[in-house]
């Protein structure tokens, strides 16, 4: 038996039904030691507090990317809808995947400079940030310019700069 009949077999129960009422309870019970369990543990209600902030940073920059109509979707057909909506789900991974090669040259920099960059901090590294990408205006591509190889990264600024 498959899930998807399985779910749709106990939706169709009686509210009456033993089984019915059963799940019912094992559900609130579960729900009730994933509270306590919240309430009780320190480390756990950190670990979740990270995960809803970066789900949270993820929407910022879908909301920020997707700025010319707030990031709602105004079309009315599914296939626009989709379109739309997975162009941006592009946009997102690339700004990831680039994010991602620069922090981690970073960290090879630092590392290699001698100072110190500890284990415990890298989880609370996010590739999801744009301060630094120019979302707004004129993008000027020249295509004369001469080809970078492959996989090789502009140089990293090693003076702070504003953004």
């Amino acid at each position: 038996m498959t899930a998807v009949l399985l779910t749709s077999k106990l939706q169709a129960l009686d509210n009456k039904n033993l089984i019915h009422r059963g799940l019912e309870e094992y559900g609130r019970m579960l729900s009730t030691i994933d509270m306590l369990t919240f309430i009780s543990d320190k480390p756990h209600r950190r670990k979740v507090g990270r995960m809803l902030n970066k789900g949270e940073a993820v929407h910022s920059l879908a909301r920020d990317v997707a700025y010319g109509q707030r990031g709602v979707l105004t079309d009315r057909d599914f296939a626009s809808q989709l379109n739309r909506a997975t162009c941006l789900s592009l946009l997102l991974n690339i700004i990831a995947v680039w994010n991602t090669r620069y922090m981690q040259a970073a960290l090879d920099h630092l590392r290699t400079t001698g100072y110190p960059v500890l284990e415990s901090d890298l989880e609370h590294l996010s590739p999801i940030i744009s301060a630094h990408i120019n979302l707004h205006g004129s993008h000027h591509l020249d295509l004369q310019a001469p080809k970078k190889r492959k996989g090789q990264l502009r140089p990293l600024r090693t003076t702070p700069t504003l953004f």
